[in-house]
Formats: C-alpha cells, sequence, structure tokens
C-alpha cells in the first residue's frame, strides 16, 4: 500500500458552553480544574490548539466507478506545531471522533457509523499522532506518524503545506494553518463494506487553522 501524503492526527470532539445575559459564572470543581489544566500540559511550548470551528476534515472515495463521493467529519481537538525552519520541534497530534461522520444523509449517517463502516461505539477516534518530521521545502514539512482508524494502527507519511499566519484581532495571539491530502486502503483499517461498489482507495483531506498557546 502506497501513502501518497502522511498525516498526525488526533481529534476529540469540542464543547461550547454558552452563558445567557446575566447567568451566574460558577467556579470549576478542583477535579475539572485538574482536567483543564492536563490538558493544557499537553501542548508544547509554542504550539497551536486546534480551531475546530474553522478547520475540515473531508474524505472522498469512488461510487461504483462512476463518481466521487465526499463526506466529512465535523468534530476534531488537537495540537499542532508545524515549521519548515524549525522541523526539530513540528508535531501534529489530531483526533477526529468518528460519531460526527457527516455525508448529508442521515440514514447513511447511521449506516456509517455502524459495524459495517466505523463502528463508533468501540471506536469513538480516529487519531494521527506524528512520530518524526522533515523538512521538504520553505513551505513543506513531511510527517511520519501513526495513523488510527478502527483500532488499527499503521505508520504513514504525509506531507503538510503550510497556507501561513496571522495576528487574530479577536484572539489577539497568533493564528496558523496548514492542509495536506494524503491516501489509504480503508481495507487495510477493517472498513470493507462495499468493496466493488465503493473504492478502497480513499483520499483524507485535513485543512487545519488553530491559535498559539
Amino acid at each position: 500500500m502506497s501513502h501518497r501524503r502522511p498525516v498526525a492526527l488526533t481529534v476529540a470532539a469540542t464543547t461550547i458552553a454558552a452563558l445567557a445575559g446575566g447567568a451566574m459564572l460558577v467556579a470549576p470543581t478542583q477535579p475539572e480544574a485538574a482536567a483543564a489544566s492536563a490538558q493544557e500540559s499537553e501542548i508544547k511550548a509554542g504550539a497551536y490548539k486546534v480551531d475546530p470551528v474553522h478547520s475540515c476534515v473531508n474524505f472522498k472515495v469512488v461510487y461504483m466507478n462512476s463518481s466521487h463521493f465526499f463526506g466529512r467529519f465535523n468534530e476534531m481537538d488537537g495540537s499542532y506545531l508545524v515549521d519548515p525552519q524549525d522541523t526539530e520541534n513540528s508535531y501534529i497530534d489530531l483526533t477526529i471522533k468518528t460519531n460526527s461522520v457527516d455525508t448529508n444523509s442521515d440514514g447513511r449517517n447511521d449506516h456509517m457509523r455502524g459495524g459495517d463502516f466505523f463502528a463508533v461505539r468501540q471506536y469513538p477516534d480516529a487519531t494521527f499522532k506524528s512520530t518524526g518530521a522533515a523538512k521538504v521545502d520553505d513551505d513543506t514539512v513531511r510527517f511520519t506518524g501513526d495513523f488510527t482508524l478502527r483500532g488499527v494502527t499503521q505508520e504513514i507519511e504525509i506531507d503538510v503545506d503550510v497556507v501561513g499566519s496571522m495576528q487574530d484581532p479577536r484572539a489577539q495571539t497568533t493564528r496558523s494553518g496548514w492542509i495536506t491530502t494524503f491516501n489509504f486502503n480503508r481495507s487495510d483499517y477493517n472498513v470493507s463494506y462495499g468493496l466493488g461498489l465503493l473504492s478502497d482507495d480513499t483520499e483524507l483531506t485535513v485543512s487545519m487553522t488553530g491559535l498559539q498557546q
């Protein structure tokens, strides 16, 4: 199996709590504060926290050898540092929630959450965790890492292209972004339903942005 582009991903669901006007703000309990502290401690100095609202994870397969079919995952989390000038410290840690699969059809989404495809109750996360990085050119970093889907982990390589960065005026910190596209055979990850009708070859595109911590 050949992989055109490798990437490290770990995606977790993001929860946003809205406070209505005049609502009382309650301080977090000690366990909640400890969990938040532990989560922040996992982020390396200078790294970027994934902004799931402005990031995308899309996939593509061929349907009945007649059309390209697209879907996406709506929930993700993680952190990264992608810097062609500092590849030694560059890394990606991305988690995608498989339950958030979205193909523009409620019935098809339910099918894909079941045992024929992602078995989301047993395998709620698809992840990529980089294990190494090398500079390709001034805009591209090649990552080696472990890609896990439906409980199967394989080492892959992906080329990550830097899109750019700027000062985010609302967050008052630096925002950066990158994109990668890579291919894998889904049957290598025990997702074999419909082979012959749906292509084994699967394309995954990750377009990521985040805020520096």
